[in-house]
């Protein structure tokens, strides 16, 4: 298993979090703490079987879960991806199947990385319920970078239902 720490993808994450908590607080005033679950500890099990990446805790003790993705400048996009399969090859599921997060935020990074271009905060229930209906185009892809082999489902930020956002870049409720 090659080591993900040296990934410039790691570092990248790690590196806009503080970004986005600051986004995540501006969004939802009583968040109190934020919690990842970095590899390696007990409470990856989250992600690995749940794909929920950060818990947020409430003023009233009550939890947010979600799962986070953050994207780098310039590629030109203004989608959300879902991991659909971890290997096509092998038709093994992905976080498509499993999430079971209730808010899922994509974020475009600014060119300095002090904050989000473009951004969504999904509720990711909504987002189900409304793709079981058929009201959100989802387009499958394969990776094409190289270095990972998943593929992926998206979808323009711009076509999610007002029900499935909790706030955007564009249209902050």
């Amino acid at each position: 298993m090659s080591d993900f720490s040296k990934d410039p993808r790691f570092h990248f994450q790690v590196e806009m979090q503080p970004v986005a908590d600051n986004l995540y607080r501006s969004i939802i005033p009583s968040i109190v703490s934020i919690e990842r679950f970095p590899k390696g500890t007990e409470r990856h099990i989250l992600d690995r079987e749940f794909a929920i990446d950060v818990e947020f805790t409430l003023l009233n003790k009550m939890i947010l879960t979600v799962q986070e993705k953050f994207r780098t400048f310039g590629q030109g996009y203004s989608d959300v991806t879902v991991e659909y399969e971890n290997n096509p090859v092998e038709h093994t599921p992905g976080d498509w199947y499993y999430l079971a997060a209730q808010l899922y935020f994509n974020g475009w990074a600014s060119e300095d990385k002090t904050k989000f271009e473009k951004w969504i905060l999904l509720d990711w229930l909504q987002v189900v319920l409304e793709t079981q209906k058929g009201n959100i185009p989802w387009r499958i892809r394969e990776n094409r970078d190289g270095r990972a082999k998943a593929s992926f489902v998206y979808a323009s930020m711009t076509i999610f239902p007002a029900n499935c956002i909790i706030a955007s870049s564009w249209a902050k409720k």
